[in-house]
């Protein structure tokens, strides 16, 4: 392990729908840590928000909450 790692820590993301009341929940309070050298696969059912987490750990999607921290 080269000492870097990757932490995600209750990380929410809600989409805006037609509906004012409600949004649509992408991802609910994920976690996850991927120690450095480690290769992790992501897997899930369409629409489970595999490519949501992936946009937040990359830097694409910018309204969200909770924590990433490399290092």
């Amino acid at each position: 392990m080269s000492g870097s790692e990757l932490i995600v820590e209750n990380v929410s993301v809600t989409f805006a729908t037609r509906r004012r009341d409600q949004g649509h929940r992408a991802l609910d309070d994920v976690g996850l840590r991927v120690g450095g050298g480690e290769i992790v696969g992501l897997v899930g059912e369409s629409g489970s928000g595999k490519s949501t987490l992936g946009r937040v750990i990359a830097g694409l999607q910018l309204s969200y909450s909770g924590q990433l921290r490399f290092g």
